[in-house]
């Protein structure tokens, strides 16, 4: 149900189901004559008061008088309204000699209290107070946390892997919880929530996505098995290709050294699976059984529909046509199953094995960016290869 105006609504509890900013809930209170200053908190108690007959009128504001002397010597008796407390670092130095805790910060309950304390004049206030506020051995006046729902709706959000494909997802996030906002709902993300309304955040809060999310699955050629990878992977992914420098470094990657080094790595990769925007397979020699290399879509835009190759095969697989088999499954899943309207992929001049599996594979060349790379002393361009959906 969407939120509806101010004077349609019935009750206070009927209002407790929307959520409202604070700005909002000021232009109410002064549209109707009401108080119009205060937290969060405090206006909502205004408000609720109205919704049961009673109208807390604005009131005029008693300026509190600071005192003109300069309290000196600052101890847990000493008033708050007395000494003219300010969150500066005196006070800070009081409090964290009293804590003794040498990163001391204020929280937000105090803050809220001391806002409190100098809106009453309350000159029985004291430091004393204040520090058992902090303690939680007092209530004095609470943060208003709702405004924190906005915080943890886009952390939530933000948080899930499933969000990953929206390139702007502070924006995304904004849109969803508009929809929230303004209606009667929980005021909390949800995978739920996302799939309820993605085709809406698709429509406006990007361009069109023009691909499938239909994520890394296994695809078997002749003697090869392209398939998601696994943490059991790590130690064969070790020997055959990941710890190896001369394959690494082909395609810009360190070399690693243990298999937990690589088990983190994989981490990643599967990580990024839930998302269905994910294209990266292990390499499996089915002979074997052996993970010896890996192929990806590591560059996609799902808005233009478009995805660059990389891969990796160890040099004892090398020659073997191994790059190519996989390359051109790779290619095929990309247009029959993903969607691309084009592939392409990259090459250094130098490195003649990958522009013959390029080659092999009936890549097109489109041009090189000169001098693109400073590897080993020297410059190198970039080659840029590329095949079109038919």
């Amino acid at each position: 149900m969407e939120r509806p105006e101010f004077d349609n609504i019935k009750d206070f509890d009927e209002f407790c189901k929307y959520y409202w900013y604070r700005d909002e809930l000021i232009k109410i209170c002064k549209a109707h004559g009401l108080k119009s200053s205060g937290t969060k908190i405090e206006l909502n108690k205004v408000i609720e008061a109205y919704f049961s007959g009673v109208k807390i009128l604005p009131e005029k504001q008693n300026k509190v008088k600071q005192s003109k002397s300069i309290v000196k010597e600052l101890t847990p008796e000493t008033g708050l309204i007395e000494c003219g407390f300010t969150f500066g670092n005196r006070f800070r130095e009081f409090f964290i000699e009293q804590t003794k805790e040498a990163h001391f910060k204020f929280n937000v309950d105090m803050v809220a209290t001391v806002k409190e304390v100098k809106s009453r004049g309350d000159e029985s206030f004291t430091l004393g107070d204040l520090l058992d506020v902090y303690y939680g051995r007092k209530t004095y006046a609470k943060y208003d946390k709702s405004a924190l729902q906005w915080n943890q709706f886009v952390k939530d959000f933000c948080a899930d892997e499933a969000t990953q494909l929206y390139d702007h997802r502070i924006k995304a996030a904004a849109a969803l919880w508009k929809i929230v906002r303004e209606s009667d709902r929980e005021k909390v993300y949800s995978r739920k929530l996302l799939e309820e309304f993605r085709d809406m955040l698709n429509r406006e809060t990007t361009n069109p996505v023009r691909i499938a999310g239909c994520g890394t699955q296994e695809i078997e050629t002749e003697r090869l098995l392209l398939r998601p990878f696994r943490i059991e992977d790590a130690q064969s992914a070790l020997d055959n290709w990941a710890g190896d420098e001369a394959v690494q470094g082909m395609y810009g990657e360190p070399a690693y050294h243990t298999a937990p080094e690589v088990e983190g790595l994989l981490q990643k990769y599967i990580s990024g699976y839930a998302t269905g925007y994910t294209y990266r397979w292990a390499v499996i020699e089915k002979q074997s059984g052996e993970c010896i290399g890996q192929i990806a879509y590591f560059l996609v835009d799902k808005n233009n529909s478009w995805g660059e190759i990389e891969y990796a095969i160890g040099r004892a697989y090398q020659g073997k046509g191994y790059a190519t088999e996989a390359t051109k499954a790779v290619i095929d899943y990309g247009f029959n199953e993903i969607g691309f309207h084009k592939v392409q992929i990259c090459v250094r001049p130098s490195n003649e094995k990958s522009k013959r599996v390029i080659e092999k594979c009936g890549f097109e060349y489109e041009g090189t960016l000169r001098d693109y790379f400073f590897i080993n002393g020297k410059y190198e361009g970039r080659m840029y290869y590329s095949l079109l959906a038919h």
